[in-house]
């Protein structure tokens, strides 16, 4: 059961296979924004991409368009992207980031087009932000996920740039490739954005990571989400022990009802960071040490016992799933840069 050695899994790739990543070929690629030095308000910013827009030509739309859907404008971001598949339907840009609004629209996605902390993002409630949440998503996403990884770079043209002149085009394996326009026009594709990712995680610069945001859930959240969390507050949660105002160790979220993706998130945050005597709620390099099995166990065969004395609904449960759910979290556990105090109360009577 035990984990040992080896980075995140984000990392394991060499800066070959990533440098390979330029290499592929696809859509032409959406042209940089020639973006005047100095702060530019927003306004100012969409009346100069406005100015670009040449008629008969779908590249101005789409700039504008990305530009509008970065600042959570999705409905002018929409008009945009029309224009541009008027003109060419066959746009391979257009086409993606018109899926994306469309998903954006009907989820009520907020957009961060400034994010100078990764902490950032106001809290409600004892619960983690929307900065929080997806520096949560950006650190447990995997490479075997089912579906595309989505969502965007805040200020995209401006920060890819700076990522290129500052960490690609100076390393050697990449000057061992023959550096052309035409790799670097590939590198800023709006439907490259998972290799782009790859590319800036595999650094690991904060000025770049932070400018990420993720759209979607990691499946190791989902799946937290639809069969960990409910068997956890239906456990923990159903005896008053942490919920409520008067809870004793640990707080948890949502428990009379459908949690919500704060609720979900911060849930998630407070297992993983949760630790007694010693041993942690979720114990990354031996997952069945974990408390969250333990506890769960009836007490005559759990190798660590409950401390509270109020007398726990043990329920029959799929022990080697949530094993493999622990399994298949980010290793060794991420530190998300998130500054948030649990909500940890002494252990009591419970």
């Amino acid at each position: 059961m035990t984990r040992s050695g080896g980075n995140n899994r984000r990392r394991a790739a060499t800066w070959a296979s990533v440098m390979g990543l330029l290499l592929i070929g696809g859509a032409a690629a959406v042209q940089p924004v020639s973006i005047a030095r100095g702060a530019v308000s927003v306004d100012a910013h969409i009346r100069m991409l406005q100015s670009q827009i040449k008629p008969g030509q779908a590249a101005g739309h789409v700039a504008l368009a990305q530009y509008l859907y970065q600042h959570a404008m999705y409905q002018r971001a929409l008009t945009q992207v029309d224009a541009a598949l008027a003109i060419s339907p066959g746009n391979q840009n257009a086409v993606l980031l018109k899926s994306l609004i469309a998903t954006a629209i009907k989820n009520g996605a907020v957009a961060h087009p400034t994010r100078h902390s990764s902490a950032g993002g106001k809290r409600s409630g004892g619960l983690l932000s929307t900065a929080d949440i997806d520096q949560i998503r950006l650190a447990e996403w995997s490479d075997k996920e089912a579906l595309p990884m989505r969502g965007v770079i805040t200020e995209r043209v401006k920060t890819l740039s700076a990522f290129w002149k500052k960490w690609i085009a100076p390393n050697p394996l990449y000057q061992q490739l023959g550096p052309t326009r035409q790799t670097y026009e590939q590198f800023l594709r709006l439907n490259n954005f998972s290799q782009q990712v790859k590319m800036i995680l595999q650094v690991g610069d904060p000025k770049f990571t932070r400018m990420i945001v993720i759209r979607e859930n990691p499946q190791v959240i989902q799946t937290y989400r639809t069969t960990v969390q409910p068997f956890v507050l239906q456990s923990c949660s159903t005896v008053g022990c942490h919920r409520g105002q008067d809870f004793h160790g640990f707080k948890l979220f949502g428990a009379r009802s459908t949690p919500n993706l704060a609720q979900t998130y911060t849930n998630f945050y407070i297992l993983s960071r949760y630790a007694y005597k010693g041993h942690k709620l979720i114990d990354r390099s031996n997952p069945y040490d974990s408390l969250l099995i333990q506890y769960l166990l009836p007490r005559e065969i759990a190798a660590v016992s409950h401390p509270g004395k109020k007398k726990l609904s043990h329920r029959a449960f799929n022990e080697s799933a949530v094993i493999s759910w622990i399994s298949s979290l980010a290793f060794p556990s991420p530190s998300y840069g998130i500054k948030y105090k649990l909500p940890v109360a002494g252990h009591g009577q419970h």
